[in-house]
């Protein structure tokens, strides 16, 4: 394991609330990965963390590879199929809400 590998933070879901698509990621903080993903496309919400680490990020993004978008070089996920089933099978512990649009926009 590498001294730049990151172990204690969130996989994280949120939502773009223009075209419903889901970024899957990894952060220390979400709420501050929140506002930089508003910014650089579309108003987002925060709908779920869960404890994990980079690793745990990027087997979530092979599990649901079939899923995935690519939006001006950026990966989301159509939420459907088994990306809908893993998200409605979270514990409510792991749901989360926050909303953020970009100022600029």
């Amino acid at each position: 394991m590498s001294e730049n590998h990151r172990t204690h933070g969130f996989v994280y879901v949120m939502r773009g609330l223009d075209s419903g698509l889901l970024k899957i990621g990894w952060s220390a903080s979400p709420t501050t990965r929140l506002r930089s993903i508003a910014a650089a496309a579309e108003a987002v919400e925060l709908i779920a963390t869960v404890p994990g680490s980079e690793d745990d990020e990027r087997a979530t993004h092979r599990r649901f590879e079939a899923h995935r978008v690519d939006v001006r070089g950026r990966e989301w996920f159509r939420n459907e199929g088994g990306v809908a089933e893993w998200l409605a099978a979270l514990p409510a512990e792991h749901r989360a809400s926050g909303t953020y649009r970009d100022r600029r926009a």
